[in-house]
């Protein structure tokens, strides 16, 4: 294994990405014989995995892991909620909200109060430096999401999301008649 140290191997395609985090079907590598439909799928699928990895490296720097900016997202929109609310919105276990609220209340991105008719709640607030946090991450996303459809025609990007749409539905069908069982869904 490579010391953090020491440089990836340079391929532009992926731009020095390291061989484990380098997205998976690249052009090179797709088999020669598929079926126009799985090579749609095949496609999709490297786009949600690049859309990803793009993503995450443009919000890297921002101080906040993805979690924390998550659940920023959620109290900026929510404010005044509960920690238990919050949990739920997120759909994640109440000790792994107190411990990631203790640590964005130490950064100084939240505020909690007690709660004006019962004190055992408190209610959770974002301060003054969460809101300008996301106000400058709305502008990366909004970038972010324009350049990943500049050059589709909007006649074109209609389409597109219409056949999506319409992928989704078909999907949805597919998992009502033929339901994951939990065991099978454990293994992924």
């Amino acid at each position: 294994m490579k010391h953090p140290e020491e440089p990836w191997e340079q391929d532009p395609l992926y731009d020095g990405c390291p061989p484990d985090r380098r997205p998976p079907f690249a052009e090179d590598e797709e088999p020669e014989e598929e079926s126009r439909e799985f090579a749609a799928i095949r496609k999709i699928e490297l786009l949600g995995r690049l859309h990803h990895m793009a993503f995450r490296s443009l919000f890297r720097d921002d101080g906040l892991p993805p979690a924390q900016a998550g659940a920023m997202k959620v109290i900026i929109r929510h404010p005044g909620l509960s920690q238990r609310e919050l949990a739920d919105k997120l759909h994640i276990q109440r000790a792994t909200a107190t411990v990631m609220l203790q640590k964005m209340e130490k950064s100084g991105y939240i505020d909690r109060r007690p709660d004006q008719e019962d004190q055992r709640i408190s209610r959770i607030y974002p301060t003054e430096s969460a809101l300008v946090i996301d106000a400058e991450n709305q502008k990366n996303v909004n970038a972010y999401f324009a350049r990943c459809i500049s050059g589709i025609s909007e006649t074109d990007f209609d389409t597109m999301l219409s056949s999506m749409i319409q992928m989704e539905e078909n999907l949805r069908s597919i998992l009502k008649e033929h339901p994951e069982s939990p065991a099978r869904s454990d293994a992924h």
